[in-house]
């Protein structure tokens, strides 16, 4: 093993094992759409969100093989539909098959 791509592995997990407790926390809600403001994100992980998540939509981005924010959130079966940037923002996680276009296809919610 390169030396160097142990400390890679090591760092990864590092940084998603601060998101765990938010996928924990999403896995134990039943609700089809979840609303959580930053404040109460930051209460579940226990630590601050970075600068970023309150500047840049992209970092809600849900692209699980970038980012251990969206792996925490799409491994417990979500994805991001909307957020609110700001010292006040929040985001609304939903489980895919729940959305209008499901509603309006097939007549009701998944």
């Amino acid at each position: 093993m390169i030396k160097g791509q142990a400390l890679v592995l090591k760092n990864r997990g590092d940084t998603m094992s601060k998101y765990l407790p938010l996928r924990n926390y999403l896995r134990r809600q039943e609700e089809k759409a979840v609303n959580l403001s930053f404040s109460e994100i930051q209460k579940v992980i226990g630590a601050p969100l970075p600068a970023s998540a309150y500047r840049y939509a992209s970092w809600w981005a849900n692209t699980p093989k970038y980012t251990p924010q969206s792996r925490a959130w799409m491994d417990a079966g979500y994805t991001v539909v909307s957020i609110q940037l700001g010292p006040n923002g929040f985001v609304i996680f939903r489980k895919p098959g729940t959305g209008f276009w499901e509603q309006l296809l097939f007549g009701k919610w998944y």
